[in-house]
């Protein structure tokens, strides 16, 4: 199956395997509009991910749980060393795309769009619980996932920009 160009794909954050110590420094970055080229992330199994495709990003492991980043592909998938220090000194590579944040919200300082409010239509047909990276949101759930971020980043008042 095809994807459609405005599909979107959702990528994983789990606190309890990675720990995101700048995030403060990436929100405020993402606020001004600063694209920081060093910006990637594990997309699983994916092999391609056209340029310029949108991206959610959800905080699974530990709660809170939800949507705490979005924003655009930038390049190709490419393979490097793999994130986890243990699989990487076994030499495991990892496939990766670089991104450019819109918006992320630090779950330490302001709510996440809760896991729980993806349970309802459209967004139930979506599995938010992967474990990996790179999975499809379908195109219409991606327009309507962006339009319920936008409203609540302006509710929360993010560290991102509009688009």
């Amino acid at each position: 199956m095809k994807n459609h160009p405005n599909d979107a794909i959702l990528l994983v954050w789990n606190p309890d395997r990675w720990e995101w110590t700048d995030i403060d420094e990436d929100a405020e970055r993402a606020r001004q509009g600063i694209h920081d080229p060093e910006d990637m992330w594990s997309v699983g199994n994916r092999t391609s991910i056209a340029e310029g495709t949108r991206f959610f990003m959800i905080r699974l492991g530990r709660d809170p749980r939800g949507i705490m980043a979005s924003g655009r592909t930038v390049g190709k998938v490419f393979e490097s060393p793999h994130w986890d220090e243990e699989l990487q000194r076994a030499g495991r590579r990892a496939r990766r795309v670089r991104l450019r944040f819109e918006r992320i919200i630090n779950p330490d300082r302001q709510p996440l769009l809760a896991k729980a409010d993806l349970a309802e239509p459209p967004f139930d047909t979506v599995h938010w619980s992967t474990q990996s990276s790179g999975i499809t949101i379908p195109s219409a759930i991606a327009d309507a996932l962006q339009s319920k971020w936008e409203e609540h980043c302006r509710r929360v008042r993010s560290f991102g920009r509009d688009n």
